[in-house]
């Protein structure tokens, strides 16, 4: 870095993600009601780290939370982390709720997104 430069990293996590992956490097202890409510954001903090234990917690925990407004992410974290029943238990859920799922708003902007896509490239 030059003198007088300044550097801006952008972060995609919450600080609250932050603090419990730190908790967990420091103590070894696990926040459960923060792995509950940043979920994906901790298993991309812990995937970059290595932290197996903390994966492991935050897929047992994502299973127990999978909701509409959270199994988008779910699914995709899933995947791209190779979470095999992570993965599962977010497409059961959609399964077992494929009408809500389907008319869920999240869903709905994909379908706007792919429309403009394809208008797009006409």
């Amino acid at each position: 870095m030059v003198d007088g430069s300044v550097t801006t990293i952008k972060v995609h996590q919450t600080l609250d993600a932050y603090k419990c992956l730190l908790k967990f490097i420091y103590t070894g202890e696990i926040d459960t009601m923060t792995v509950r409510n940043h979920c994906t954001e901790l298993i991309d903090l812990a995937a970059q780290g290595q932290y197996d234990e903390l994966i492991t917690v935050c897929e047992e925990e994502g299973i127990k939370t999978v909701n509409l407004d959270n199994v988008l992410n779910m699914l995709l974290s899933s995947y791209h982390h190779d979470l095999k029943y992570l993965k599962a238990a977010s497409i059961d859920y959609i399964k077992n709720n494929i009408e809500h799922f389907l008319t869920s708003s999240r869903v709905a902007s994909l379908i706007n997104l792919e429309k403009i896509d394809l208008n797009e490239k006409e």
